[in-house]
């Protein structure tokens, strides 16, 4: 709703070998530990928004956190191929830093 579509992207993230590199557009990118706010989502893809905006709207603003400067994840519990893409399962997460 805020972003340009033209600025928007998504990457896809997952767990390789400490020897593996990346090739071409594929990078290699250490996510450091860190604090997450997340919230489960089981249900469609209107749900999934339903929750990114309770979190940066209303939780976010409540609470004595803010976003931290990494990407915000969706970290699926159950994958698309056992579930299909209508319904998902994942956590809504965004990296925080105490105020």
């Amino acid at each position: 709703a805020f972003t340009p579509l033209e600025l928007c992207r998504y990457d896809i993230c997952l767990t390789v070998p400490d020897d593996w590199t990346g090739t071409g557009e594929v990078q290699v990118r250490c996510f450091p530990p860190c604090q997450l706010a997340t919230i489960r989502c089981v249900g469609d893809i209107f749900l999934v928004d339903q929750a990114w905006q309770f979190l940066y709207s209303y939780w976010l603003p409540r609470s004595r956190y803010q976003p931290d400067n990494l990407p915000a994840m969706e970290i699926y519990r159950r994958q698309p191929r056992e579930i299909g893409w209508l319904e998902y399962d994942l956590d809504c997460a965004v990296p925080v830093v105490p105020l």
